[in-house]
């Protein structure tokens, strides 16, 4: 929750918003321009409030949303292009802090009820884009970074933390020596962090940094029990590691898209499952 000084109110020093005392962020404004920025718990102010995403050089002004000129991209301020942070308050419930360059966002961070629910932040130099969603109880449920030398991974959770969509191109963790300080939210950051999850009803996993290890290590421990439908295109999942796909007997749906299994194994899965859809390289087995 972000509000500005101005909507709080003192009652024997306990700064109270709608008559209870408050906890989130406090913005000191002049003539719409951010000069302060605090943390508050109940009531008491704790000290001065880090934006969840670094600052580019140009963003040297911070004002609220109201300012901005324009109804899109690029916004103006005073006539020019806006370079900086602009605060909308939304009456303190859905809080949006955007960072602009050139009148265009390159960062975002959304508020829902005082939890941070949602970031993205683009690198000055363009090389690298992240992004993070987090459900009401501050779980991560979306994840996804990109850099301009095509390594990309990108995750999705559902409601039940159980993972339903898993890509990874190029070497991500290898790549994590040179960008780890730029990364914003240290979560996926090693190679074994499926060990500990399982897969959704429907599970898609792509990329050629997805490999039999991480593949092995989700199916530990009945990690596919609850899995009907799963999808796998163009990993590094071995045969070894695809045939424990062919030992599953929930499963309602196949789709593979690989060189190291045969359509004749498949095929076998099919006779013994005769209810299963399954695809091998684009055609339908039957």
């Amino acid at each position: 929750m972000i509000v500005s000084m101005g909507d709080l109110e003192s009652k024997d020093s306990i700064l109270c918003y709608r008559e209870n005392p408050y906890t989130g962020i406090v913005l000191c404004l002049v003539d719409g321009v951010v000069v302060e920025k605090k943390t508050c718990r109940a009531g008491v102010i704790e000290g001065d409030y880090s934006l969840p995403f670094p600052l580019y050089v140009t963003s040297t002004l911070e004002v609220h949303a109201a300012l901005l000129e324009g109804d899109e991209e690029p916004f103006l301020f005073s006539g020019k292009e806006f370079n900086g942070v602009a605060y909308s308050l939304n009456n303190g419930r859905d809080s949006v802090v955007k960072q602009y360059e050139n009148g265009e966002e390159v960062s975002l961070a959304k508020y829902k009820n005082g939890v941070l629910v949602n970031l993205e932040h683009v690198e000055s130099d363009g090389s690298l884009s992240q992004d993070y969603v987090w459900d009401q109880a501050g779980n991560i449920v979306d994840f996804s970074l990109n850099t301009l030398d095509d390594v990309q991974i990108a995750i999705h959770l559902d409601s039940e933390r159980r993972v339903t969509l898993l890509t990874i191109w190029g070497d991500y963790f290898g790549k994590l020596d040179s960008i780890g300080n730029l990364v914003l939210v240290k979560k996926f950051d090693r190679s074994d962090f499926v060990k500990s999850m399982s897969a959704g009803e429907s599970l898609y996993l792509s990329g050629a940094g997805v490999s039999g290890d991480m593949f092995n290590e989700l199916v530990l421990d009945g990690g596919l029990d609850l899995t009907k439908k799963i999808q796998i295109y163009n990993t590094k999942i071995t045969t070894d590691s695809l045939k424990r796909v062919l030992a599953l007997n929930n499963l309602t749906e196949i789709y593979i898209e690989s060189d190291v299994i045969s359509p004749e194994e498949l095929r076998a899965y099919k006779l013994k499952h005769p209810d299963c859809y399954v695809r091998y390289n684009g055609e339908e087995i039957s």
